[in-house]
């Protein structure tokens, strides 16, 4: 099987908070260059729904360059990579820390979300947070959208996959996923009661001695 890994390397070494060092004229060729490359190397073309594909590469020329700042523009990427619906297939986030992304790290809070029936279920949780975040709890709402359709409309989209039952793992285990400092508020099903909890993406101090988990 030919895998096909895609990387655009248009940034500078050095990247700030909000980090925006990308010309327009950059991430149009970067877009175009990976359209190009599907076009010419991708082995499952003939499976792709070439109307589609075509039409919203056409759609970003429009709107790609208007991205707020890069790392914007790599979801956007992402998002049209997720069309080819191949799970060798990606575009990769720059390797820095702004672009760093967190599944299970919120400050005090660390916990893991695993696909148990199609529910969104924590299934590890630090000791010290076990009583507020039980095992088993279920995540039904994030950012004021049931868990079902903020799956669908902002996590699943931008996630490479040929199979459904993948793409169902990954939407759930990364559906916190967020930038250190970035909030995210959902709402804990934890059997009779339900939970609000307002959350931010954040590497915390001690990460590298965790090594206690309830299992």
């Amino acid at each position: 099987m030919k895998k096909f890994f895609f990387f655009i390397m248009l940034f500078p070494v050095f990247l700030s908070a909000q980090t925006n060092n990308l010309s327009k004229a950059d991430k149009i060729y970067g877009l175009s260059k990976f359209w190009q490359e599907v076009n010419y190397n991708f082995v499952y073309l003939n499976k792709v729904d070439r109307p589609k594909w075509d039409s919203t590469y056409k759609a970003l020329l429009a709107t790609i360059p208007d991205t707020k700042n890069d790392f914007e523009y790599y979801k956007e990427l992402q998002k049209f990579c997720a069309l080819l619906k191949d799970g060798h297939t990606n575009v990769f986030m720059p390797a820095t820390k702004d672009f760093e992304l967190m599944n299970t790290m919120f400050g005090d809070y660390r916990f893991f979300i695993e696909n148990i029936e199609g529910k969104a279920v924590i299934v590890r949780v630090n000791l010290s947070k076990k009583d507020e975040i039980p095992l088993g709890s279920e995540i039904i709402e994030v950012n004021g959208k049931l868990t079902d359709k903020y799956i669908a409309e902002d996590v699943a989209p931008y996630i490479s996959s040929s199979t459904d039952y993948v793409l169902n793992d990954l939407s759930r285990s990364k559906l916190l996923q967020g930038r250190d400092g970035e909030g995210t508020a959902y709402c804990c099903n934890r059997g009779k009661e339900a939970a609000n909890l307002l959350i931010k993406s954040k590497m915390h101090p001690a990460a590298s001695r965790w090594n206690c988990w309830l299992q």
